[in-house]
Protein backbone atom coordinates (compact mmCIF):
# COMPACT_ATOMS: atom_id res chain seq x y z
CA UNK A 1 0.00 0.00 0.00
CA UNK A 2 1.31 3.51 -0.79
CA UNK A 3 0.45 6.65 1.57
CA UNK A 4 -2.25 7.99 0.06
CA UNK A 5 -4.13 3.65 0.25
CA UNK A 6 -2.73 3.85 3.94
CA UNK A 7 -4.82 7.09 4.55
CA UNK A 8 -7.87 5.54 2.51
CA UNK A 9 -7.74 2.68 4.85
CA UNK A 10 -7.45 4.37 8.23
CA UNK A 11 -10.54 6.89 7.00
CA UNK A 12 -12.94 4.03 6.43
CA UNK A 13 -13.03 3.16 10.01
CA UNK A 14 -14.05 6.45 10.84
CA UNK A 15 -17.80 5.66 9.80
CA UNK A 16 -21.16 4.94 11.61
CA UNK A 17 -20.80 1.70 13.04
CA UNK A 18 -17.25 2.03 14.61
CA UNK A 19 -16.84 1.03 18.20
CA UNK A 20 -13.70 2.33 19.81
CA UNK A 21 -11.49 0.68 22.87
CA UNK A 22 -9.41 3.02 24.96
CA UNK A 23 -6.45 0.57 27.18
CA UNK A 24 -4.19 2.20 29.29
CA UNK A 25 -1.87 3.48 26.71
CA UNK A 26 -3.69 6.19 25.95
CA UNK A 27 -4.14 7.57 29.37
CA UNK A 28 -0.14 7.03 30.07
CA UNK A 29 0.42 8.78 26.83
CA UNK A 30 -1.60 11.73 28.85
CA UNK A 31 1.01 11.42 31.54
CA UNK A 32 -1.12 8.93 33.87
CA UNK A 33 0.82 5.59 35.44
CA UNK A 34 1.46 2.24 34.12
CA UNK A 35 1.45 -0.72 35.36
CA UNK A 36 5.69 -0.33 36.07
CA UNK A 37 5.01 2.75 37.90
CA UNK A 38 1.75 1.54 39.76
CA UNK A 39 3.96 -1.76 41.08
CA UNK A 40 6.78 0.76 42.57
CA UNK A 41 4.15 3.12 44.07
CA UNK A 42 2.67 -0.08 45.79
CA UNK A 43 6.47 -1.03 46.81
CA UNK A 44 6.68 2.77 48.44
CA UNK A 45 3.22 2.17 49.85
CA UNK A 46 2.37 -1.40 51.12
CA UNK A 47 5.45 -2.21 53.04
CA UNK A 48 4.23 1.14 55.69
CA UNK A 49 0.59 0.12 55.72
CA UNK A 50 -1.44 -0.96 58.74
CA UNK A 51 -1.48 -4.64 57.87
CA UNK A 52 -1.61 -8.36 59.16
CA UNK A 53 1.89 -10.32 59.15
CA UNK A 54 0.37 -12.65 56.78
CA UNK A 55 -0.92 -9.81 54.36
CA UNK A 56 2.69 -8.32 54.50
CA UNK A 57 4.04 -11.78 53.82
CA UNK A 58 1.62 -12.18 51.11
CA UNK A 59 3.00 -9.05 49.59
CA UNK A 60 6.66 -10.07 50.23
CA UNK A 61 6.08 -13.17 47.65
CA UNK A 62 4.45 -10.54 45.48
CA UNK A 63 7.36 -8.02 45.22
CA UNK A 64 10.15 -11.21 44.62
CA UNK A 65 7.76 -12.45 41.60
CA UNK A 66 7.70 -8.60 39.96
CA UNK A 67 11.55 -8.60 41.07
CA UNK A 68 11.99 -11.70 38.88
CA UNK A 69 10.49 -9.58 36.00
CA UNK A 70 6.53 -10.89 36.60
CA UNK A 71 4.41 -8.41 35.44
CA UNK A 72 1.90 -7.36 38.19
CA UNK A 73 -1.21 -8.65 37.14
CA UNK A 74 0.22 -12.06 36.76
CA UNK A 75 1.96 -11.57 39.99
CA UNK A 76 -1.26 -10.62 41.66
CA UNK A 77 -2.94 -13.67 40.26
CA UNK A 78 -0.50 -16.23 41.42
CA UNK A 79 -0.15 -15.30 44.80
CA UNK A 80 -3.63 -14.99 46.57
CA UNK A 81 -4.61 -12.04 48.15
CA UNK A 82 -6.16 -11.68 52.03
CA UNK A 83 -9.20 -9.46 52.33
CA UNK A 84 -7.58 -6.28 53.63
CA UNK A 85 -4.30 -6.76 51.39
CA UNK A 86 -6.41 -6.34 48.41
CA UNK A 87 -8.62 -3.57 49.88
CA UNK A 88 -5.08 -1.73 50.43
CA UNK A 89 -4.02 -2.36 47.01
CA UNK A 90 -7.16 -0.58 45.39
CA UNK A 91 -7.15 2.19 47.46
CA UNK A 92 -3.70 2.83 46.88
CA UNK A 93 -4.05 2.35 43.30
CA UNK A 94 -6.66 4.89 43.25
CA UNK A 95 -4.68 7.08 45.15
CA UNK A 96 -2.01 7.35 42.76
CA UNK A 97 -3.86 7.49 39.47
CA UNK A 98 -6.32 10.56 41.20
CA UNK A 99 -3.48 12.16 42.05
CA UNK A 100 -1.73 12.47 38.10
CA UNK A 101 -5.63 12.57 36.61
CA UNK A 102 -5.70 15.58 38.81
CA UNK A 103 -2.68 16.99 37.71
CA UNK A 104 -4.08 16.48 33.76
CA UNK A 105 -7.14 18.09 34.62
CA UNK A 106 -5.23 21.37 35.95
CA UNK A 107 -3.54 21.56 33.14
CA UNK A 108 -6.52 20.95 30.57
CA UNK A 109 -8.42 23.80 32.34
CA UNK A 110 -5.44 25.86 32.25
CA UNK A 111 -5.43 25.73 28.63
CA UNK A 112 -1.84 24.06 28.94
CA UNK A 113 -2.65 21.13 26.96
CA UNK A 114 -6.07 19.35 25.19
CA UNK A 115 -6.45 15.92 25.66
CA UNK A 116 -5.53 13.47 22.57
CA UNK A 117 -8.97 11.95 22.10
CA UNK A 118 -10.69 15.25 21.71
CA UNK A 119 -10.18 15.68 18.18
CA UNK A 120 -10.68 11.81 17.15
CA UNK A 121 -14.66 12.44 18.87
CA UNK A 122 -15.15 15.40 16.61
CA UNK A 123 -14.06 13.09 13.75
CA UNK A 124 -17.24 11.09 13.56
CA UNK A 125 -20.42 12.05 12.93
CA UNK A 126 -22.79 10.57 15.82
CA UNK A 127 -26.25 9.58 15.72
CA UNK A 128 -29.22 8.85 17.97
CA UNK A 129 -27.27 5.43 19.29
CA UNK A 130 -24.26 7.78 20.28
CA UNK A 131 -20.70 6.83 19.76
CA UNK A 132 -19.61 3.68 21.84
CA UNK A 133 -16.19 3.31 23.71
CA UNK A 134 -15.11 0.92 26.09
CA UNK A 135 -12.29 1.71 28.50
CA UNK A 136 -10.48 -0.96 30.83
CA UNK A 137 -9.38 2.24 32.74
CA UNK A 138 -10.25 4.38 35.63
CA UNK A 139 -9.62 7.88 34.86
CA UNK A 140 -12.04 10.40 33.40
CA UNK A 141 -9.79 11.80 31.00
CA UNK A 142 -12.49 10.17 28.05
CA UNK A 143 -14.98 11.98 29.76
CA UNK A 144 -13.83 15.09 30.05
CA UNK A 145 -11.97 14.76 26.15
CA UNK A 146 -15.65 13.77 24.83
CA UNK A 147 -17.11 17.02 26.95
CA UNK A 148 -14.61 19.34 25.74
CA UNK A 149 -15.78 18.40 22.09
CA UNK A 150 -19.05 19.42 23.24
CA UNK A 151 -20.26 15.99 23.01
CA UNK A 152 -22.35 14.52 26.37
CA UNK A 153 -21.62 10.99 27.97
CA UNK A 154 -23.74 8.20 29.21
CA UNK A 155 -22.24 5.80 31.59
CA UNK A 156 -25.85 5.02 32.74
CA UNK A 157 -25.93 6.65 35.63
CA UNK A 158 -28.70 9.32 36.24
CA UNK A 159 -28.17 12.99 38.38
CA UNK A 160 -25.01 15.27 38.40
CA UNK A 161 -23.68 15.80 42.07
CA UNK A 162 -24.58 12.12 43.03
CA UNK A 163 -25.45 9.76 40.33
CA UNK A 164 -27.33 6.78 40.80
CA UNK A 165 -26.99 3.74 38.93
CA UNK A 166 -29.62 2.76 36.14
CA UNK A 167 -29.35 1.84 32.86
CA UNK A 168 -33.62 2.03 31.85
CA UNK A 169 -33.50 5.80 33.22
CA UNK A 170 -30.38 7.17 31.85
CA UNK A 171 -31.50 6.41 28.29
CA UNK A 172 -34.16 9.43 29.08
CA UNK A 173 -31.18 11.47 29.53
CA UNK A 174 -30.05 12.62 25.79
CA UNK A 175 -33.94 13.46 24.95
CA UNK A 176 -33.15 17.12 23.25
CA UNK A 177 -36.56 17.98 21.20
CA UNK A 178 -39.45 16.50 19.76
CA UNK A 179 -39.53 16.77 16.03
CA UNK A 180 -42.29 16.29 13.78
CA UNK A 181 -42.15 13.74 10.79
CA UNK A 182 -45.03 13.67 8.98
CA UNK A 183 -48.62 15.43 9.96
CA UNK A 184 -49.26 13.77 13.60
CA UNK A 185 -46.17 11.57 13.61
CA UNK A 186 -43.28 12.89 16.51
CA UNK A 187 -40.01 11.50 17.30
CA UNK A 188 -37.81 12.29 20.41
CA UNK A 189 -34.48 14.22 18.57
CA UNK A 190 -31.28 13.27 21.18
CA UNK A 191 -27.98 15.18 22.05
CA UNK A 192 -25.03 13.78 20.55
CA UNK A 193 -23.55 11.54 23.39
CA UNK A 194 -20.53 8.80 23.99
CA UNK A 195 -21.70 6.06 24.95
CA UNK A 196 -19.05 4.89 27.51
CA UNK A 197 -18.51 1.53 29.18
CA UNK A 198 -16.55 1.13 32.15
CA UNK A 199 -16.31 -2.64 33.04
CA UNK A 200 -13.31 -2.74 35.49
CA UNK A 201 -14.86 0.59 37.22
CA UNK A 202 -13.66 3.89 37.94
CA UNK A 203 -12.78 6.31 40.19
CA UNK A 204 -16.08 8.58 40.55
CA UNK A 205 -17.96 5.54 41.50
CA UNK A 206 -19.19 4.84 45.07
CA UNK A 207 -21.29 2.23 46.89
CA UNK A 208 -24.03 3.81 49.32
CA UNK A 209 -26.10 1.37 51.14
CA UNK A 210 -25.63 -1.05 48.57
CA UNK A 211 -26.24 1.21 45.71
CA UNK A 212 -23.94 1.85 43.13
CA UNK A 213 -23.52 5.96 42.48
CA UNK A 214 -21.02 8.51 40.80
CA UNK A 215 -19.66 11.19 43.23
CA UNK A 216 -17.48 12.94 40.51
CA UNK A 217 -16.26 15.30 43.17
CA UNK A 218 -15.06 12.86 45.53
CA UNK A 219 -11.42 12.25 46.53
CA UNK A 220 -12.18 9.13 48.57
CA UNK A 221 -10.12 5.99 47.39
CA UNK A 222 -12.73 3.30 48.73
CA UNK A 223 -13.98 4.02 45.17
CA UNK A 224 -15.32 0.88 43.17
CA UNK A 225 -12.48 -0.40 40.72
CA UNK A 226 -11.36 -3.91 40.13
CA UNK A 227 -7.86 -4.32 40.27
CA UNK A 228 -6.04 -7.02 38.66
CA UNK A 229 -5.53 -10.44 40.31
CA UNK A 230 -7.25 -13.33 40.85
CA UNK A 231 -10.70 -11.53 42.36
CA UNK A 232 -10.81 -9.61 38.97
CA UNK A 233 -13.77 -11.52 37.45
CA UNK A 234 -15.32 -12.75 40.75
CA UNK A 235 -15.54 -8.65 41.54
CA UNK A 236 -16.67 -7.96 37.87
CA UNK A 237 -20.44 -9.68 38.68
CA UNK A 238 -21.74 -7.09 40.58
CA UNK A 239 -23.40 -4.35 39.81
CA UNK A 240 -22.28 -1.82 37.54
CA UNK A 241 -19.49 -4.06 36.86
CA UNK A 242 -22.13 -7.04 35.25
CA UNK A 243 -24.17 -4.04 33.42
CA UNK A 244 -21.25 -2.29 31.99
CA UNK A 245 -19.56 -5.38 30.69
CA UNK A 246 -22.48 -7.00 29.01
CA UNK A 247 -23.56 -3.75 27.44
CA UNK A 248 -20.24 -3.49 26.04
CA UNK A 249 -20.80 -6.65 24.70
CA UNK A 250 -23.56 -5.86 22.87
CA UNK A 251 -21.82 -3.44 21.44
CA UNK A 252 -18.60 -5.20 20.42
CA UNK A 253 -21.50 -7.85 18.65
CA UNK A 254 -23.01 -5.23 17.11
CA UNK A 255 -20.31 -3.42 15.81
CA UNK A 256 -19.21 -3.14 12.04
CA UNK A 257 -15.32 -2.18 12.47
CA UNK A 258 -13.13 -1.22 15.32
CA UNK A 259 -10.61 1.22 16.37
CA UNK A 260 -8.57 0.19 19.61
CA UNK A 261 -5.87 2.54 20.93
CA UNK A 262 -3.54 1.43 23.48
CA UNK A 263 -5.61 -1.43 24.37
CA UNK A 264 -3.00 -4.52 24.82
CA UNK A 265 -5.66 -7.30 24.64
CA UNK A 266 -5.28 -8.77 28.01
CA UNK A 267 -8.76 -9.03 29.39
CA UNK A 268 -10.72 -12.34 28.64
CA UNK A 269 -13.74 -11.08 29.14
CA UNK A 270 -13.51 -8.21 25.90
CA UNK A 271 -11.22 -11.13 23.74
CA UNK A 272 -14.01 -13.41 23.95
CA UNK A 273 -16.27 -11.22 21.84
CA UNK A 274 -13.70 -9.56 19.69
CA UNK A 275 -12.23 -12.85 18.67
CA UNK A 276 -15.79 -14.28 17.74
CA UNK A 277 -16.44 -10.50 15.71
CA UNK A 278 -12.63 -11.49 13.91
CA UNK A 279 -13.90 -14.91 12.67
CA UNK A 280 -16.50 -12.97 10.74
CA UNK A 281 -14.21 -10.84 9.28
CA UNK A 282 -14.83 -7.93 11.02
CA UNK A 283 -12.12 -4.88 10.71
CA UNK A 284 -9.91 -3.86 13.49
CA UNK A 285 -7.25 -1.21 13.28
CA UNK A 286 -5.19 -1.33 15.86
CA UNK A 287 -3.43 1.90 16.93
CA UNK A 288 -0.79 2.05 19.70
CA UNK A 289 2.85 2.98 20.51
CA UNK A 290 4.20 -0.69 21.00
CA UNK A 291 2.47 -3.87 20.50
CA UNK A 292 1.55 -6.68 22.94
CA UNK A 293 2.16 -10.05 22.62
CA UNK A 294 -1.03 -10.95 22.29
CA UNK A 295 -1.94 -8.19 20.11
CA UNK A 296 1.22 -9.07 17.81
CA UNK A 297 -0.16 -12.60 17.61
CA UNK A 298 -3.81 -11.22 16.26
CA UNK A 299 -2.05 -8.81 13.76
CA UNK A 300 -0.52 -12.01 12.26
CA UNK A 301 -2.94 -14.15 12.55
CA UNK A 302 -5.69 -12.53 11.44
CA UNK A 303 -5.39 -10.50 7.66
CA UNK A 304 -8.42 -8.03 8.41
CA UNK A 305 -6.46 -6.10 11.32
CA UNK A 306 -4.59 -3.43 10.35
CA UNK A 307 -1.99 -2.09 12.95
CA UNK A 308 -0.21 1.07 13.56
CA UNK A 309 2.83 0.73 16.30
CA UNK A 310 5.99 3.04 16.59
CA UNK A 311 9.16 2.08 14.18
CA UNK A 312 11.75 0.46 15.54
CA UNK A 313 14.22 3.11 15.09
CA UNK A 314 11.86 5.82 16.90
CA UNK A 315 11.71 7.58 13.66
CA UNK A 316 8.14 6.92 12.62
CA UNK A 317 5.29 4.75 12.24
CA UNK A 318 5.25 0.70 11.64
CA UNK A 319 2.25 -0.34 9.47
CA UNK A 320 1.18 -3.98 9.87
CA UNK A 321 -1.32 -5.27 7.59
CA UNK A 322 -2.64 -8.26 5.45
CA UNK A 323 -0.97 -10.89 8.45
CA UNK A 324 2.65 -11.00 7.00
CA UNK A 325 2.63 -7.26 5.12
CA UNK A 326 4.21 -4.55 6.92
CA UNK A 327 6.03 -0.89 5.98
CA UNK A 328 7.58 1.88 7.73
CA UNK A 329 6.65 5.52 7.39
CA UNK A 330 9.38 7.26 8.49
CA UNK A 331 8.55 10.85 10.26
CA UNK A 332 5.26 10.00 10.73
CA UNK A 333 3.96 8.83 14.09
CA UNK A 334 0.32 7.93 12.98
CA UNK A 335 0.79 5.67 16.04
CA UNK A 336 -0.34 8.55 18.74
CA UNK A 337 -4.01 8.98 18.09
CA UNK A 338 -3.28 12.82 17.91
CA UNK A 339 -1.38 13.16 15.24
CA UNK A 340 -3.23 10.17 13.03
CA UNK A 341 -6.14 12.75 13.35
CA UNK A 342 -3.97 15.90 11.66
CA UNK A 343 -2.27 13.80 9.27
CA UNK A 344 -5.21 11.33 7.71
CA UNK A 345 -8.25 14.39 8.02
Amino acid sequence: MDIDEIKKQIQSFFDIGTLTIVGSGLSCAEGLPGMNAIFLYLQKKIPNSSLSSESLEVWSKISDSLAKGVGLEDALQINELTSDLEIKIKENIAEFIREKENKVLDEVLNGKRTLKLTSYIKTFQILDKGLPIITTNYDRLIELASELAGIRVNTMFVGNFISKFSLRESQHNFYSNMKKVVKNTIRPEYAKRVDLYKPHGCLSWYLIEEEPYSIPYSQKNNCLIITPGANKYKGGYHPPFDDHREQANKRIDSADRYVIIGYGFNDDHLETHLTSQLNRKKKILIVTRSLSKNALKLVKENENIISLSESENKDGTLIKWGGDKEKNLPNMNLWDIEELIKEVF
